[in-house]
């Protein structure tokens, strides 16, 4: 959906330089920049753009249930892609002080009645686990990549239970993200000059121009770094 490419106007930089965990990185995780186009344990003509997750309402088919209690914990201890404490902490201390640099704070827009739906009032001011996630997605390169399969399915038999039984080792972040993007973001205007590029490796077919984004999409300002997403195939 459209919150997923919602533009935030600070911190939020994908060619922001990437830190690294202290803890030793998953085999699976890929030497190169990947591309969320591109699926290996899918079918080659089939790409998912995310499933909807309910993160908010308890009782149906696709509502998560978050494996642990807090953000730190579900960030420290997750299966998928962990990072060390020590990484959390210096991700509390940069957002904590990016917090106390803002002249203006940030505070939720009236999305209408999604605001009552959500639980975030207009004018509430944005938290520090929002900027976490946030800052999760651009500097830790292959955690936040790992996080994203959670939000689509491996296979064309996945059930919407399996999936979001998988996203449940990540579901703070993944809510965090977007209520943030949704309330304390901004749409890219048309008169904008700012471009932002992602990578494909295959040609896209859609069924629809209505197309709806339930994960978060890799993006750059530099086109050379596009190209990087594409590798050479791309």
């Amino acid at each position: 959906c459209q919150e997923w490419l919602t533009h935030l106007d600070f911190v939020m930089h994908a060619d922001a330089k990437p830190k690294r965990s202290k803890r030793r990185r998953s085999s699976s995780f890929s030497e190169k920049l990947m591309n969320d186009f591109t699926n290996d344990d899918f079918d080659r003509e089939h790409f998912g753009f995310g499933a909807y997750i309910e993160f908010w309402k308890c009782g149906y088919k696709n509502s998560a249930k978050p494996k642990y209690d807090t953000l730190k914990q579900e960030l420290c201890k997750n299966s998928i892609a962990s990072i060390a404490e020590s990484d959390y902490y210096e991700l509390y201390r940069e957002c904590t002080q990016l917090m106390r640099e803002r002249k203006h704070r940030i505070v939720a827009h009236d999305i209408g009645v999604n605001n009552k739906r959500f639980h975030i009032r207009k004018g509430s001011p944005i938290t520090i686990n929002h900027l976490i996630s946030l800052k999760l997605m651009t500097d830790f390169t292959d955690v936040q990549t790992e996080f994203k399969a959670t939000c689509r399915k491996q296979h064309a038999h996945e059930t919407i239970a399996q999936l979001v039984k998988r996203n449940s080792e990540c579901a703070h972040v993944c809510r965090y993200i977007k209520e943030a993007c949704t309330f304390y973001g901004q749409l890219l205007k048309k008169s904008s000059k700012l471009k932002l590029y992602t990578g494909l490796k295959k040609k896209l077919w859609f069924s629809s121009m209505k197309q709806h984004f339930e994960c978060p999409i890799s993006t750059t300002m530099e086109f050379s770094t596009g190209l990087r997403f594409g590798d050479d195939v791309g």
